[in-house]
């Protein structure tokens, strides 16, 4: 393995990471707000939506800290 860091800019990083978590975030988020719409139940999904989005933003975040130590 490379212990070769990236030469990115902090802000460079920072904004990478704001975009990912606003993906991973927002992607799941809207499903479920589009089968509450499609489906009429409410916010059920929005909410099984935004746990999973959560879930995989907080995954995320832990293997790109890993990866840059």
């Amino acid at each position: 393995m490379s212990d070769k860091k990236t030469s990115r800019s902090p802000l460079a990083e920072l904004l990478s990471l704001g975009i990912t978590l606003a993906i991973t975030v927002g992607i799941p988020t809207g499903i479920g707000i589009a089968l509450d719409a499609a489906f009429n139940t409410g916010p059920l999904w929005l909410f099984v939506g935004l746990v999973v989005g959560c879930i995989v933003a907080v995954t995320t975040v832990r293997d790109l800290v890993k990866k840059n130590r």
